[in-house]
Order: C-alpha cells, then sequence, then structure tokens
C-alpha cells in the first residue's frame, strides 16, 4: 500500500512539472514575437510558370582545318574556328633540319624579288647584334619593324630569356628598352616586320642572316590559291611554332656562323 501511495504523489509531482513548463513557455513565446520583425515574403500567383535562369558557357568552335602542305623542309597547317589561323613548323631538333629550313626560304626569298611592294619577312640572324649595329642593318635594307627580339639574361633565374620590342617614337629600337630592372640584354636575336621584295636577295645573302623567313608570304598566297576568301587570309594569323634562334642556341651557335 504504502508503495502505491508513493507512485501516485510521484505521479501527481511530475503532471504538476509537466503543467509548469506549459504555463511558462506560453508566457515566453509572445514576448520573445515582440522582439520579432515581420518580413515580407514574395508569394507567386498560383498557375504563374516558374522561370528558372541558366546561365551557358558560350561554346567555342571546334576548329576546321582548311588547308594543309608539306613543303619539304616545312609544313603548314590553316584552321578556321573563330578566325582563320595557319602554323608553320620544321625540324628544329636538328642542324640538318635547320639548314634545311634556311635554305628553303633563302630559295623562296630570291623567288618573291619580283613581287610588288612589301612582303613579310622574320629575320633570324647568326648571333646576336648589338644595338646600333641592329639599327644599321635595318636602315641599310630598309625594312620597316614590327617587333625586335632581343635575348635577355634573366638575373634571378640565372637563365636566358627573350622579349619582343616594338618601334616608338620612330626608333626602331627604344634606347629606355633596353633598361630592364631584373634582366640583362645580351643582344638582337631577330626582328618580324616587312621589306621592299627587290631587297631580298641581298637579305638572303647577308652573311649576318640565317634565315630570311618568308614562309608567311607564300601561306598567304597558297591559301588564296586554294580557295580562301582574300580579305580573310589577309586578317589571317600566320606564325612558327618554335623560335629560330632558340633551337639554334640549344644545338650551339658555332654550327650556323657560315
Amino acid at each position: 500500500m504504502k508503495g502505491s501511495n508513493y507512485m501516485r504523489k510521484g505521479l501527481q509531482l511530475a503532471g504538476l512539472f509537466i503543467i509548469a513548463l506549459v504555463l511558462i513557455g506560453m508566457l515566453l513565446i509572445p514576448a520573445a514575437n515582440r522582439n520579432l520583425q515581420a518580413v515580407p515574403v514574395a508569394v507567386q500567383p498560383e498557375g504563374t510558370p516558374t522561370q528558372l535562369l541558366v546561365t551557358e558557357t558560350p561554346s567555342q568552335p571546334t576548329p576546321v582545318t582548311v588547308f594543309e602542305h608539306d613543303y619539304g623542309a616545312w609544313h603548314v597547317t590553316a584552321q578556321r574556328d573563330s578566325r582563320l589561323s595557319a602554323s608553320v613548323t620544321f625540324d628544329g631538333s636538328s642542324t640538318g633540319g635547320l639548314q634545311a629550313y634556311a635554305q628553303a626560304n633563302r630559295v623562296l626569298a630570291n623567288q618573291l624579288a619580283g613581287s610588288n611592294g612589301q612582303v613579310e619577312i622574320a629575320i633570324t640572324f647568326r648571333s646576336l647584334l648589338q644595338p646600333e649595329q641592329y639599327r644599321y642593318w635595318v636602315a641599310s635594307h630598309g625594312m620597316t619593324v614590327a617587333v625586335t627580339g632581343l635575348r635577355t639574361h634573366i638575373t634571378e633565374w640565372n637563365d636566358r630569356g627573350g622579349l619582343g620590342v616594338r618601334p616608338r617614337a620612330g626608333e626602331v629600337l627604344p634606347e629606355a628598352s633596353l633598361n630592364l630592372p631584373n634582366a640583362t640584354v645580351q643582344g638582337v636575336l631577330g626582328a618580324n616586320g616587312q621589306v621592299p621584295a627587290s631587297e631580298l636577295p641581298a637579305i638572303a645573302a647577308d652573311p649576318l642572316v640565317f634565315i630570311p623567313d618568308v614562309t608567311t608570304t607564300i601561306v598567304r598566297q597558297d591559301l588564296v590559291a586554294a580557295g580562301l576568301p582574300v580579305n580573310e587570309v589577309a586578317n589571317a594569323s600566320v606564325h612558327q611554332l618554335g623560335s629560330p634562334f632558340w633551337f639554334m642556341e640549344n644545338l650551339g651557335l658555332s654550327n650556323f656562323e657560315h
């Protein structure tokens, strides 16, 4: 009997405790609500179609090869994606490959000598020219320079580097471009630009020049002959994959002195 009495009293106390918790909660909740700010919620009218914001990544056109030809000592591949571009490749891994590429360009340069006007050309010298010697060379051949290629020595890395310099204020190679904060200019390795067609034989025979590269002009001519639009070809990017002078250094410049 006593055990039953104790159980009833325990249940009564537990019930009173639960009732007390409920009453306290009812008192606290309104007080908490008074500190809350109503946040307006935009409700989409029933039946309105849901709109999803989808961001699409613009797809890049897949390059399509429109022209390819093997010229023996060099090869060209022209592709069209958003624009037309052509890549000229040659064997830069051997002395013989570079010599063959240089000789092929000498022959082409002489063939283009009868053309009218200016011819695109990329000059690679046999060894580095000093700035004043280079400026004299440009003037003597009537070259309009687009970019001068410099060989630099990067102090921090103790390694070779390259720098392209554009003419400025009438100077083919501005003196200010030779003063670099973290590198030393060792000389001029080559240049890109245009020359009068009549000057090509003299450039091809110049003992300072290793490669009188006229492949850009040949590629443009052959692209037009293959039926590509003249305006598109004129605006196409034609570039050589690899710098001949870097390859020459790798193989030893002494192999290209004569």
